[in-house]
C-alpha cells in the first residue's frame, strides 16, 4: 500500500501546482505522551514571541529543509519506503512518534491571536474536491495521513461577544478529509490543550476490523490527554463511499469548533451516478456565543427538562451568512463579501451535512431544484425536490439544476425554531450564503420558487418514504417470516419535574461516562465487568453502561424506538447502517403487526442510513444486520442529550472483536486522571 501525506491548509490540498511555503505547514508534532511543561499556552506564546525575532528565519529555513527532506512539503507525495516502512495487516494497529514541538504551529497561534481573519478556514476552496486527483487513484489503495493540532484560541466578534474556540490547526472550522474506498486513513492528533482531553470520531464510517479507533470516548476508546498524541487508523471498506463528517466525541467539545467534513470517493458509486464534474460540501451548524461546557452546566440542573440552550447564530461552512451574528461580520460592521463560485458549464454535486448541536434545518437554493442521489453513504433512486430537511448528524448529496438563469442566488439553511424552548433575539434562523455563476461577488435578489412554511411544529425529518435505496432489498429471515431474529423495544424518556436532573433514558437506563476507562477496555481487562456484561443475556446494565449483546454473525435485529418525549430525537448508530422499516409521527407498533399488519412496515427497499430522527410521541422500526464486530454507541445526536445520558451500546460479535489486535497506545490511554491529566496510566502489555 502506498503512503500519502496530506497537507491541510486553506488552499486545495491536492492542487499539484500549488507550492507550499514553510508558513503553510501545520503537521510538525512533538513526541507522544503527556506534557511536562504546565505553563499556560498564552504565557508560552509570549515567551516564544520574545525569542523569535533573532532566530525565526533561521528556524524556518531549517524546518523547511527538514520537511523537504522527508517529503512533506508538497501535498501529493509518496513517502520513501526506506524512511516510513509500515506494512499493516487489517487487524494491526500503529504507533507513530513525532519529532519535536511545532514552531510553525506556534507561529500560527500567534498570528491567530493578532490577525482578525487568519483563524477562519477558507472553506470556499478547502471544501471543494479535486475529482480528477481521486479518480486517478481509483483501485490503488493508499494510506492517507492527516495531521491535527488541537488548540484553544480566543476571539472577539463584531458585537463584542467573547468566547473561546477550540480549533484544528489554528483554524475554524476543521479541514476537509478525503479518501477512496479501500484506503486507510491515518489521523495523527496532537492535543496541545492544557485543560481538556480530545477524541475524534468519523461519523458514519464502519471501522472494519478496528473498532478500537472509532473514537467514542468512554465507550470504545479513552480520549487523548492534554499534551498527548495518538494516531487513529481508519480502514475504509471497499463498499464505503459518500458523505460523512468528523467531530470530537469528548463531552460538548465539537460545539466549540472541533468538526469538519469527510468525503469518500469510489468507482462503484460513480458507476451508479450521472456523470458530474465538480463536488462541493457545505457543513451547517447552529452556534453559541458561550462555551458549550458553560451552557451544559446550566442545562443539567434539576427541574429543567426540555430546556435545551437556544443558539445565538447559524453558520454555513463556518463563514457564509449575511445575518449580523457572531463570526459573520468584519470589524467595521459590514458583511464579509464571501460567496461560492460555480462554473455554469459544469455539473455540480452538492453535499450538505448538519454538524450542529441541536436544531434541524431546511436547505434550499433559490431557483434551483435538488435531485437527491445519496443519503449518508447510500445511493438512492433520484428524487426531485426544492429543499431537504436535515437533522443533526444527517447528510445528503444532490445534483443542482437552475430553473432560471441569473448571475447569483441565495442559499438558505432555515433552522426550525419550533424546536426551541425559548426565543433568542440574536438568532437569525434563516442563515444565508451566496452562490455566483460569474466569478464575481454580488448580492442576489430573493427569488424563491417555493413557499417556506416556517418549519414543522414537531421538528420532523425529511419524509423517509420518499427515499428509496437503489438496487437493494430488505434482508429477511431465512424462515420466510417478516420477523427479525431479535426484537428490542427501546422507550425514550426524560424525567419530568419533581426537581429531577435532566437525564435521558432508554427504558429505565441512563448512560454516564466511565471515569478514566471505556466499556471496551473494561470488557477486555476487567474480569468482573466482563462476567457481568458478556453473558447469554441480550441486555445488560453494568457501571451505568446499558449494553445490547449480539454475538451471532448475520443476526437480523429490529429496534423499536418509542419516543415518549415531546421533542424529536435524531438517533445515530456507530459502525452500522440500518434499514428504516417504519418512521411514524403517531401511533404504536406491536410485534404482532409483523403478521397482522405488514403494510405498516416497508419491507421492499426503504432507505438505509446511520442517522434518523424520531418524531415526538412517534416511533420508528430500524433493522440492523449484525456483521461488524465491535463496541458501538447508539445515541441521540443532539449534543445536550448525549451528555444527558440518552445513549446505549451495541456489543456486536464480542467473540470476534475480542480476538482482534489493539495497540499499546490504545490500551494505555485509559487510566489517565483527568483531574490531574499529567498522571500516566499503568502500562498494559
Amino acid at each position: 500500500m502506498d503512503h500519502e501525506y496530506v497537507e491541510l491548509n486553506d488552499l486545495n490540498p491536492f492542487e499539484d501546482t500549488h507550492e507550499i511555503s514553510p508558513t503553510d505547514h501545520e503537521d510538525d508534532f512533538e513526541s507522544a505522551g503527556p506534557k511536562k511543561n504546565k505553563r499556560p499556552l498564552r504565557k508560552r506564546l509570549t515567551l516564544t514571541g520574545s525569542i523569535l525575532g533573532g532566530f525565526l528565519l533561521f528556524l524556518l529555513f531549517l524546518l523547511f529543509l527538514k520537511n523537504k527532506e522527508t517529503g512533506l512539503n508538497t501535498a501529493d507525495t509518496t513517502v520513501n519506503q526506506k524512511k516510513q516502512n509500515y506494512q499493516l495487516s487489517p487487524a494491526d494497529s500503529v504507533s507513530y512518534s513525532f519529532d519535536e514541538k511545532s514552531i510553525i504551529e506556534t507561529i500560527q497561534n500567534e498570528r491567530a491571536n493578532n490577525d482578525r481573519t487568519s483563524w477562519r478556514l477558507d472553506t470556499a476552496n478547502n471544501y471543494t474536491s479535486n475529482l480528477n486527483y481521486w479518480r486517478n487513484d481509483y483501485n490503488k489503495p493508499k494510506e492517507r495521513h492527516y495531521f491535527f493540532n488541537i488548540t484553544h484560541i480566543l476571539k472577539v466578534d463584531a458585537n463584542n461577544a467573547i468566547r473561546n474556540l477550540t480549533v484544528i490547526n489554528g483554524q475554524y472550522p476543521g479541514p476537509l478529509l478525503e479518501a477512496n474506498s479501500g484506503d486507510t486513513i491515518f489521523l495523527h492528533v496532537f492535543n496541545q490543550m492544557e485543560d481538556e482531553p480530545v477524541s475524534f470520531h468519523l461519523h458514519g464510517l464502519f471501522y472494519p476490523n478496528n473498532t478500537f479507533d472509532d473514537g467514542a470516548s468512554s465507550i470504545n476508546i479513552c480520549p487523548i490527554p492534554p499534551g498527548g498524541t495518538y494516531t487513529y487508523r481508519i480502514p475504509v471498506g471497499e463498499n464505503e463511499y459518500g458523505t460523512y463528517w468528523y467531530h470530537s466525541h469528548w463531552s460538548t467539545q465539537y460545539a466549540d469548533g472541533v468538526y469538519g467534513p469527510v468525503i469518500l470517493h469510489s468507482p462503484k458509486e460513480d458507476a451508479n451516478l450521472t456523470a458530474y464534474d465538480a463536488d462541493r460540501i457545505y457543513v451547517v451548524n447552529d452556534y453559541y456565543y458561550e462555551d458549550a461546557d458553560t451552557l451544559l452546566n446550566k442545562y443539567l440542573i434539576p427541574d429543567n427538562e426540555n430546556s435545551e440552550p437556544t443558539p445565538d447564530a447559524g453558520l454555513i461552512s463556518g463563514t457564509y451568512s449575511q445575518a449580523s451574528n457572531y463570526l459573520t461580520l468584519a470589524d467595521n460592521g459590514t458583511a464579509y463579501k464571501t460567496a461560492t463560485y460555480y462554473d455554469p458549464k459544469l455539473t455540480y454535486r452538492i453535499r450538505v451535512a448538519n454538524v450542529g448541536f441541536f436544531l434541524p434545518f431546511k436547505f434550499s437554493i433559490d431557483e434551483h431544484t435538488l435531485s437527491l442521489v445519496e443519503v449518508e453513504g447510500t445511493l438512492i433512486e433520484p428524487f426531485e425536490t426544492s429543499y431537504v430537511d436535515v437533522s443533526v448528524g444527517e447528510r445528503y448529496s444532490f445534483f443542482v439544476n437552475r430553473t432560471v438563469e441569473r448571475e447569483a442566488y441565495w442559499i438558505h439553511a432555515r433552522f426550525n425554531t419550533f424546536c426551541l424552548a425559548s426565543s433568542n433575539s440574536d438568532f437569525s434562523s434563516d442563515v444565508m450564503a451566496i452562490v455566483s455563476y460569474n466569478k464575481t461577488y454580488s448580492v442576489p435578489e430573493s427569488k424563491e420558487t417555493w413557499r417556506y412554511d416556517g418549519g414543522t411544529p414537531k421538528c420532523l425529518d425529511f419524509p423517509q418514504s420518499d427515499l428509496r435505496t437503489l438496487n437493494a432489498q430488505v434482508p429477511m429471515n431465512k424462515n420466510g417470516s417478516n420477523r427479525p431474529d431479535s426484537y428490542v423495544e427501546l422507550d425514550v424518556t426524560f424525567f419530568n419535574g419533581a426537581y429531577q436532573m435532566t437525564y435521558g433514558y432508554f427504558n429505565e437506563y441512563t448512560w454516564k461516562p466511565m471515569p478514566n476507562s471505556s466499556t471496551m477496555h473494561e470488557l477486555l481487562f476487567n474480569e468482573n465487568f466482563k462476567n457481568d456484561a458478556y453473558k447469554s443475556n441480550q441486555q445488560t446494565f453494568t457501571n451505568n453502561q446499558y449494553l445490547l449483546n449480539f454475538d451471532t454473525r448475520g443476526m437480523i435485529v429490529d429496534l423499536l424506538i418509542n419516543n415518549f418525549d415531546d421533542g424529536s430525537h435524531p438517533f445515530h448508530l456507530h459502525g452500522y447502517k440500518f434499514w428504516v422499516l417504519a418512521n411514524s409521527e403517531s401511533g404504536s407498533f406491536y410485534p404482532s403487526f409483523y403478521e397482522s399488519h405488514p403494510e405498516r412496515l416497508d419491507l421492499t427497499n426503504p432507505i438505509i442510513r446511520d442517522t434518523v430522527s424520531v418524531a415526538p410521541f412517534g416511533f420508528a422500526v430500524l433493522r440492523v444486520i449484525i456483521d461488524n464486530p465491535g463496541i458501538f454507541p447508539f445515541h441521540c445526536h443532539i449534543g445536550w442529550h448525549i451528555e444527558a445520558g440518552l445513549l446505549l451500546t451495541f456489543n456486536a460479535l464480542q467473540s470476534e472483536w475480542s480476538r482482534q489486535k489493539y495497540s499499546n497506545e490504545w490500551a494505555n490511554m485509559c487510566g489517565y486522571d483527568f483531574a490531574d491529566p499529567y498522571l500516566v496510566a499503568t502500562e498494559i502489555n
